[in-house]
């Protein structure tokens, strides 16, 4: 198919020298003039170079890569005259059509007369090219109907080449540690920033492999700073990264094959104030067996300026789990007698009135035996009573 545009006739007065009783076709590379059952052809046509006739390539971004194209109008003589569709004194004016991020200098072509190449500069920003193709904004060559497609021809755009081989500089905290104010632990804020020599770096961080979104962020001179606000309990690596736009990537250790990530560490713990009477702590506490140990303890979500506790945690949620876990005995261990026993059931409890956690133990029916009760914690501390068996 041809894109085609068709004008009205012209006065019959301006024909008195040359007969034309039939439409023109402007072809993009050649024009053609059609009369009934004869054909007279003028076409537009493209002079891409002979080393690329398929099209040009431009790279993007480079201000050196630059395509010069030529366009002509051209008459075929189809009918067997000598003839061109534009007359002394008329205009026949082309829109250039680029793909997106391809800009042509000048943007459209006029033409007075035929078989007079003339030509327009191309050049990319972006994008990956396309076909370039041609269209009429005006025409005052009277009559005839121009063909535009042997004027197409493709543009390729390509990545600039990659001449920054130097990776960004990224900055992370230090090691941050802090008591948890409750069982889900405590939101931390904290801000990963990045530096390259030519370009705006991306960062991107992670927990255990979840990338973490940022709060905000902060744009300078080929500079970024990313803001997180991130709930925290137990122990997280956090691993962060910059890249930038030439796929440089920040190094934290170039003795290493490969781009190594920066980490720290952010620990949000319990204040676990030990086992609180009748058990005590680092020694065998010796017990009757079969009999049930009160296991008490507390944990701590805030001190005033003396360490004098102001807040704790209540949740149950906080506790993982409780059991008892038969071990050797050691020998050299001290020992102290368990002073109290407790009745009732074994169920981890808060008692709201003492702040403390009470899991009530049965120990087994087994003199000489020596056993651990194991409390985790949500926040991957681990606790340890240990009781030798009478």
């Amino acid at each position: 198919m041809f894109n085609t545009w068709t004008a009205g006739r012209r006065a019959v007065a301006r024909r008195t020298n040359r007969r034309r009783t039939g439409t023109a076709t402007l072809v993009a590379g050649a024009l053609l003039l059609t009369t009934a059952g004869i054909a007279l052809a003028d076409n537009v046509q493209n002079d891409v170079e002979t080393s690329h006739p398929s099209g040009v390539t431009l790279v993007a971004g480079d201000s050196a890569s630059k395509a010069t194209v030529g366009f002509r109008v051209h008459n075929t003589n189809g009918d067997g005259e000598n003839g061109c569709n534009i007359d002394p004194g008329e205009t026949f004016t082309l829109a250039i059509n680029t793909p997106a991020g391809v800009a042509a200098s000048p943007s459209s072509l006029s033409f007075n007369e035929c078989n007079v190449w003339q030509s327009a500069e191309f050049s990319a920003s972006s994008g990956t090219g396309g076909e370039v193709s041609l269209s009429i904004t005006a025409n005052s060559t009277g009559f005839g109907t121009y063909n535009l497609n042997s004027a197409k021809f493709n543009i390729t755009v390509t990545p600039p080449a990659n001449t920054d081989t130097t990776p960004p500089t990224l900055t992370v905290p230090a090691n941050i540690s802090q008591v948890a104010g409750s069982a889900t632990g405590n939101t931390v804020n904290f801000s990963v920033s990045a530096n390259d020599n030519a370009t705006v770096p991306t960062i991107e961080c992670s927990i255990g492999g979840t990338t973490l979104t940022p709060a905000s962020t902060t744009l300078g001179a080929n500079a970024r700073t990313t803001n997180y606000s991130e709930l925290i309990l137990g122990t997280k690596v956090v691993s962060c990264q910059a890249t930038d736009q030439a796929g440089n990537k920040s190094d934290s250790n170039a003795s290493l094959a490969g781009a190594q990530p920066h980490t720290f560490t952010i620990a949000v713990l319990f204040d676990f104030v030990g086992f609180l009477a009748p058990v005590d702590n680092n020694v065998l506490n010796t017990m009757k067996g079969g009999a049930t140990a009160p296991i008490k303890w507390q944990i701590v979500a805030a001190r005033d300026a003396s360490g004098v506790p102001t807040a704790y945690i209540s949740a149950l949620s906080a506790v993982t789990s409780a059991s008892g876990v038969k071990n050797s005995c050691d020998a050299g261990a001290p020992t102290d007698t368990l002073e109290e026993y407790a009745t009732g059931g074994t169920q981890l409890r808060y008692d709201t009135s003492s702040n403390q956690y009470i899991y009530n133990w049965q120990s087994p029916k087994k003199p000489g035996e020596c056993w651990s009760v194991i409390i985790k914690l949500a926040d991957g501390q681990t606790k340890v009573a240990k009781f030798q068996l009478k």
